[in-house]
């Protein structure tokens, strides 16, 4: 059987993660960095954003983040 390292990699890619501090976007970030990705952390709530991304670094991984909120647009 192949290990998953070797059939998924995302060596030199960026991956965007809104909402990625918690729940199923912290599983979700954390396997993309675990794939290789480079990935943006963002929410609303920077401060969480900021230590989780922290936290993944910690662990040898490269990321970035930053508050970040969506707002409907009417027109």
């Amino acid at each position: 059987m192949v290990a998953m390292e070797k059939l998924f990699r995302l060596d030199g890619k960026v991956a965007l993660v809104t909402g990625g501090y918690g729940g199923i976007g912290e599983a979700v970030s954390r396997g993309l960095a675990c794939s290789g990705a480079k990935v943006a952390i963002s929410g609303h709530n920077g401060a969480k954003a900021a230590a989780f991304a922290e936290s993944l670094k910690a662990e040898g991984h490269d990321t970035w983040a930053t508050a970040f909120e969506a707002v409907t647009a009417s027109v």
